[in-house]
Parts: structure tokens; C-alpha cells; sequence
């Protein structure tokens, strides 16, 4: 998560902070040309009155006054325009200051019913605006009824949104409830609906942010899924009457695997008995009737057919580095080392896969080094011909699951890419970005107990890559490990539970915890 999404400001109130100090300014002159005049008793009292009135209710709109109303994507019965509302808006602002600056010269100079006029004047343009944003906010919200969505994803993420939203829509939509996605940050809008390939509508709720909330959460949805942890999804959770779930974007053993904030949510939706461990080794308490253990629907389609590499002259490795986080304590990553990674494997006849992290790209570090790496691997196929897949195939157009099967061993770091790649039966290795003490890396990460583990300055390399790609002497602890991280389900299995899990919250069978 950003950290700027630590400081954003309550919703409703003015943005723009030099609007609203000559805003300040402009009325202050008003009201200081009615005392004006007052005290020279070149105005009537009810003239004042009236006068002070407008000038309150005119401050009150525009401090709290709306911004916009949501906007709809692909809302059946609904238009996704809203440039109308966004021109009405601009214009009614600009137009209320200087006809509030020429009433307070009015007054000012003597003539005071003429300066109540604009003040009305003013006032009515920005109760239009209000009025405006009503009648839209009404009538989307008139089409989400007749939509009757039952549950709803709800989104206050970033820039991560297409492919944490990804991830678990199509398992929502499965289950045959109707679905409805809410996106919190407008600015992330396009980003999401064309990269997230959403079957669901998507309403953004625009600058207003919650206060537009009103309009949206129709009384048909029953449960909220949330796939990110930002901490603007209290203002999504103050609708007591929803069942709010969370869902995470993959199973792994990072911090954001056991936030406390997690504890808020009503449900907690988790592969398997690892994941309450977590939980209780960091000192969360969360109770037991809370927790629903559905496994991996993401894993589905997982194949276990693999190849004793020990006899293979052509392996194929899966390179999935992780992001580095928003700071140094989760900087997992290990792309700093990525082209020496990648080199000593085309050394070894190896064809690869490189899917990075999708935030990793949005670095500019990151991005070099992305970028190196796909080139040497471009260099290479060029060279031996092997068929090295990167870029949007690996990334975009193949899923983890897709990577998986075509590869016969993994290299990542502390990433749910781990445990996705865990069913396939095949051998792994993971990155110790943080430690070079194995007793201390395999008692943090429940994962590595299955893994080859590969020092950070990659001085265990050639051990590492011999063990992967040859006699693999961890296969029997890696079976061991599937059960308790992903419980005994398939991958099957877990989509039919988890769409289950989604009716159950719905006909209310399942309860909060």
C-alpha cells in the first residue's frame, strides 16, 4: 500500500485548499459589508438576515457539498458518462466567487438588496450542483437495484487492482451470486477495467469517495470481499448490515499475510491451517469461528505431471521474483540479482520463464533490471534457439498456473507464487533476501521447509541449481508441506467450497464470526 494513502483527507471536504481560502476571504468581505451597512443603517434588518443566511448556507454547501457522483462501467441500464455532471460542477464554483466578491463591493458601496441578489444567485447555482449530484447518484443507484447485486468486491487499492481483482472475481462469479466491484481511487479507474478483464459492473465512487457510498451499497448486497488491505477499508466496513470478507491476493508468508488489520473483517478466507499459525506466531488474536479454510481456488488446472530432471537435457525454470515492497523491512525481492540468476541458468542449457511481480515493472530500478534481464534471455533465444518466454506472454497472457506447466522447477522469494506452484509436485528453490541463516529464514517462512534456499549474494548457486534440476532429495517434505498450507483440497475442490462459502454468506447459512 502507499503511504500516501495514510494522509488522504476525510471525504467531502474541499481539495482544493486555495479555493477555499478565497472562498474564506470573499465572504468575509460580504459580511463585513453588511455590518457595514448596518451600522449605517443603510440596510433593513430582514435584508441582514437573509443576507447572513444565504452566506451560512452557501459555506456549509460548499465545504461539504459534493465533488461528483459515482460513475458506472458497464451498469446495465445505466450510462458510464458523467463529462455532463464533471462541466456543471467547474462551471457552478466558478461562477459562485466572483459573484460573491461583486455582492460584497455591492454592499460595500451602498447597495445592498442587489448584493443579496448575487449571493442568492450564488447560493442556487451551488444547491444545482448539489441537486445534480442527487438526481445522478439516484439514478444509478435505481439501476443497481434493478441490478440486485448480492455481493460486492470492494476495492481501495492502487495501481495493484487489475490483478488483485483478477484473481478472485471469476471464483465470486461462479458461484452464481451477482457481483458488483467498487473502486475507491478514480485515478486507477482505466488501469483496472481494462487490465482486470471484469465480468462484474465497476463503480468508481469518485473524489466523493464514501459519502457516495450511500448511493451504491443497495440493501441486496449481503457481503463485501475485499482483496486488499488498505486501510480506507474501514470506510467501506462502517455498513454493519454487510458481511465483510477478506480475501488477501495470494498465500504467502509476508507481513501482509498476518496484518492486524485483518482482524476487522468479519470472515477470513484462508488455504489452509498455516495461515491461522500465522496469525497466533504474531501475536493476532483472531477467534477460530471467523476463519474459513476453502484451500486454493487459484490453483486449479495445476498439472502434477513432472519430469525427473535428473535425465532431462532441456528443463524448463520459472524465474518469479517478488515486488520489493513499500519499504526495506518487506523487500523480498531479489531482481537486484536477477541477471546473475538468470545467466548461470542459460549456462546450464536451461530454458526460462520470467513472470516478475506486476508492480515491479512500475520502478524505475526495477524496471532496468526487468528490462536487462529480458534482454539477455532475448539475446539468448536468438543465439540457441530455446524458447525463453517474457514480457506479456509470461505475464499477462499465461497465468501462475499456466507458468507452472510449462516448468519443470521454480526459483522465487518469499511469494504466494510459492505456493501456488506447491501443488504441481515439482521442485523449488527460494531467495533469502533478508538473512543468510537458513535455521532462521525456514522458522519465519513455512514454505522454505519444502525449498532449496539461496543465499542472497547467490554464493550457493551452483549447489542450489544441481539439487533442482537433478536428484530433488525434498520431494517427500514438499508433499508433506501441500496439506498444511493448502489444506487437502484440489484446486477444483477449492473453487466448488469457496462458491459455497459465497451462497452460504448470502442465504445468510453463514454467518459473521
Amino acid at each position: 500500500m502507499s503511504r500516501s494513502e495514510e494522509t488522504t483527507k476525510p471525504d467531502g471536504f474541499t481539495r482544493n485548499s486555495g479555493y477555499g481560502i478565497a472562498q474564506a476571504v470573499v465572504q468575509l468581505v460580504v459580511f463585513a459589508g453588511v455590518l457595514n451597512q448596518r451600522d449605517a443603517r443603510g440596510i433593513d434588518a430582514l435584508t441582514a438576515i437573509v443576507t447572513v443566511v444565504c452566506l451560512i448556507g452557501l459555506s456549509a454547501a460548499l465545504l461539504v457539498g459534493p465533488l461528483a457522483p459515482p460513475r458506472s462501467r458497464g451498469l446495465p441500464g445505466h450510462s458510464d458518462e458523467r463529462r455532463d455532471f464533471v462541466n456543471i460542477r467547474r462551471n457552478t464554483r466558478m461562477l459562485a466567487l466572483p459573484l460573491e466578491l461583486v455582492a460584497g463591493l455591492l454592499f460595500w458601496f451602498g447597495y445592498p438588496k442587489l448584493g443579496l441578489v448575487l449571493v442568492a444567485v450564488a447560493l442556487v447555482l451551488v444547491l444545482t450542483e448539489i441537486v445534480m449530484w442527487l438526481y445522478r447518484g439516484l439514478s444509478m443507484r435505481r439501476a443497481i437495484v434493478r441490478y440486485r447485486p448480492t455481493v460486492a468486491l470492494a476495492y481501495a487499492g492502487r495501481s495493484g487492482g487489475p490483478w488483485q481483482l483478477r484473481m478472485w472475481e471469476p471464483f465470486i462469479v461462479e458461484s452464481g451470486e451477482r457481483c458488483i466491484v467498487f473502486n475507491r481511487h478514480e485515478k486507477y479507474s482505466d488501469m483496472i477495467w481494462e487490465g482486470a478483464n471484469l465480468t462484474s459492473p465497476m463503480i468508481d465512487l469518485g473524489p466523493m469517495s464514501f459519502r457516495n457510498l450511500w448511493f451504491v451499497a443497495v440493501p441486496s448486497i449481503k457481503a463485501m470481499f475485499y482483496v486488499q488491505n488498505a486501510q480506507s477499508n474501514r470506510g467501506y466496513m462502517l455498513l454493519k448490515s454487510k458481511t465483510h470478507v477478506w480475501l488477501n491476493h495470494g498465500d504467502s508468508d509476508k507481513p501482509a499475510n498476518f496484518n492486524p488489520r485483518h482482524a476487522n473483517y468479519d470472515i477470513l478466507v484462508v488455504t489452509g491451517e498455516g495461515a491461522k499459525v500465522r496469525y497466533a506466531k504474531a501475536g493476532i488474536e483472531i477467534p477460530d469461528s471467523k476463519f474459513a479454510v476453502v484451500g486454493r481456488p487459484q490453483i486449479r488446472g495445476v498439472d502434477q505431471n513432472r519430469r525427473d530432471l535428473a535425465t532431462v537435457s532441456d528443463p524448463t525454470v520459472l524465474y518469479a521474483p517478488t515486488w520489493a515492497g513499500i519499504n526495506q523491512d518487506v523487500n523480498f525481492s531479489s531482481l537486484k540479482v536477477g541477471p546473475q540468476l538468470v545467466t548461470a541458468l542459460l549456462k546450464r542449457g536451461v530454458t526460462v520463464i520470467f513472470r516478475p511481480h506486476p508492480l515491479s515493472r512500475r520502478g524505475k530500478n526495477h524496471g532496468r533490471l526487468i528490462a536487462r534481464i529480458e534482454e539477455v534471455l532475448a539475446e539468448d533465444a536468438a543465439r540457441s534457439g530455446r524458447k525463453h518466454v517474457w514480457g506479456a506472454k509470461a505475464s499477462n497472457e499465461w497465468t501462475v498456473v499456466d507458468c507452472a506447466n510449462h516448468a519443470d522447477a521454480l526459483i522465487s522469494d518469499v511469494s504466494s507464487v510459492v505456493s501456488d506452484f506447491l501443488p504441481s509436485g515439482k521442485p523449488y528453490a527460494m531467495t533469502m533476501m533478508q538473512t543468510n541463516e537458513e535455521s532462521e529464514f525456514t522458522s519465519e517462512n513455512s514454505l522454505a521447509k519444502g525449498a532449496y534456499l539461496l543465499h542472497s549474494d547467490l554464493d550457493n548457486l551452483s549447489t542450489v541449481l544441481d539439487a533442482i534440476l537433478g536428484p530433488d532429495p525434498k520431494e517427500v517434505e514438499r508433499l508433506a508441506l501441500r496439506t498444511d498450507v493448502l489444506s487437502d483440497r484440489t484446486g477444483e475442490q477449492a473453487a466448488a467450497e469457496f462458491a459455497q462459502l459465497v451462497r452460504d454468506l448470502v442465504s445468510g447459512k453463514r454467518t459473521k464470526g
